[in-house]
């Protein structure tokens, strides 16, 4: 009986060590299924934030790249603006300079023609002056001709 007793117990022992092992297996097992499991979801979570990043970083380049045009087209507006402002203003002080110009040529212009106007009238058609130079000639005519009888009368006396 001993011997069975032995047996038995032996057999209970190993029954039990051997559901233990099947329990440890199981939980290896089960422990495997549970890393593997974590692994692939770490590989999936570390996908998706290697993508989310790509993503963000997709993004932040785009909206800097926007900020930057954004920013030279404002700069080449406020440029043009300016030299827009500028060249009206140039062409604003040109044009009263060449209006300036064009009313001296006028004013120049018209004084010439009044003085050669009144050439032409003193020469051509002012009768009054005419007669005033013919008077004036006659008279210095008449006065010559006294001051040689004069010089004439006095040298002889004097001879």
């Amino acid at each position: 009986m001993h011997g069975n007793g032995e047996k038995r117990r032996l057999e209970d022992e190993l029954a039990d060590i051997t559901q233990e092992k099947e329990s440890l297996i199981r939980r290896m097992t089960d422990l495997n299924q549970r890393y593997d499991d974590y692994v692939l979801t770490m590989e999936r979570e570390r996908t998706e934030i290697i993508r989310a990043n790509r993503n963000h970083v997709k993004l932040l380049t785009s909206k800097l790249i926007y900020q930057t045009l954004s920013e030279m087209v404002r700069k080449r507006k406020k440029d043009a603006l300016q030299a827009m402002q500028s060249c009206s203003t140039q062409l604003k002080r040109v044009e009263s300079i060449v209006q300036r110009f064009v009313r001296v040529l006028a004013d120049h212009h018209t004084e010439c023609q009044r003085k050669y106007l009144r050439g032409w009238y003193r020469n051509a058609m002012n009768f009054t002056h005419e007669n005033y130079k013919k008077l004036n000639l006659i008279d210095y005519q008449v006065a010559k001709r006294r001051k040689i009888r004069f010089f004439f009368n006095w040298r002889t006396a004097y001879l």
